[in-house]
């Protein structure tokens, strides 16, 4: 079960490094995170100007209580290593890290952070899905805020899937697990083939959420307020749940393990995602 102090993650919205016009645009949308790319958003003649200006743009912009972060480049690469010369990491509350395909790459990486700050971790690739569990190991060891993100679109580019419920089934099911494993996070990627597709957006969305998944990233302003509804429990959720953990709790107090309630069964496995849905309508002031 996820920890009840894990980050809100509903809608995370990713905007290119090298524009810093749209960085302080989407400070000001209704989304949970935003996240600054320096990696597949940014031109290559671009990065060095886009690194130049993330510690001002901090500096300078309010992001209110947005979950502020970078995605850096593939561990590894000059690419990250320019990264992380250049960031003021003091100024982040998580850094998101491209393309991940090993533990060792996570370990490498946390000891050039100056502090342990936490990471979603991307899983784009074959190779990053098959060690998709090690790398969730990884993550958690620095920081229980972690999380894995799926990677969708490299996804499909290097395996030839569609990107469709079946053809994203199996990785993102395995994601999913992974994370669980370690009591992490999952964020999927928004729906890309057009996002600006309400009905579409909402039905992938519903169905990442079906998966497990805690959230998307989402790469249009138009994808937040779906996002921020699909993965926030509803009213008649939040009064439910509420109904049955006090039941619950009653009959603990009792002396019962189990019990039914409205024609729900009732145990400390079932109830515990019950307790996260009052956790995060309190977060969330629902």
């Amino acid at each position: 079960m996820k920890p009840v102090d894990a980050a809100i993650r509903r809608s995370v919205l990713i905007t290119p490094g090298s524009r810093p016009e749209r960085v302080k645009a989407a400070a000001a949308q209704p989304c949970d995170s935003v996240v600054i790319d320096l990696e597949d958003g940014v031109a290559p003649n671009a990065k060095m100007r886009a690194r130049e200006s993330i510690n001002s743009l901090f500096a300078e912009v309010d992001f209110a209580r947005r979950e502020k972060a970078v995605r850096i480049n593939q561990p590894g690469t000059e690419d990250c290593t320019a990264d992380l010369s250049a960031i003021d990491f003091t100024q982040l509350d998580v850094v998101w890290v491209a393309k991940v395909e090993s533990p060792e790459q996570v370990e490498s990486l946390v000891k050039q952070l100056p502090e342990a700050l936490p990471l979603v971790l991307s899983i784009e690739t074959p190779r990053g899905l098959f060690a998709a569990q090690a790398i969730a190991a990884a993550g958690a060891k620095q920081n229980l805020r972690s999380a894995l993100f799926f990677g969708s679109g490299d996804y499909c580019m290097e395996t030839g899937a569609r990107p469709s419920a079946e053809g994203l089934r199996v990785p993102r099911a395995l994601i999913v697990a992974a994370a669980a494993m370690y009591n992490l996070q999952a964020i999927d990627a928004a729906y890309f083939v057009d996002p600006k597709d309400p009905i579409a957006t909402r039905d992938d969305a519903n169905l990442a959420r079906e998966q497990g998944f805690d959230g998307k990233l989402v790469f249009h302003p138009a994808q937040i307020s779906v996002a921020n509804e699909v993965f926030a429990p509803s009213a008649d959720e939040i009064s439910r749940a509420a109904r049955l953990v006090l039941a619950f709790d009653q009959a603990q107090a009792r002396g019962q393990g189990t019990l039914v309630v409205d024609g729900a069964f009732l145990a400390v496995d079932t109830v515990a995602p019950l307790r996260r849905i009052i956790w995060m309508a309190e977060r969330l002031g629902l």
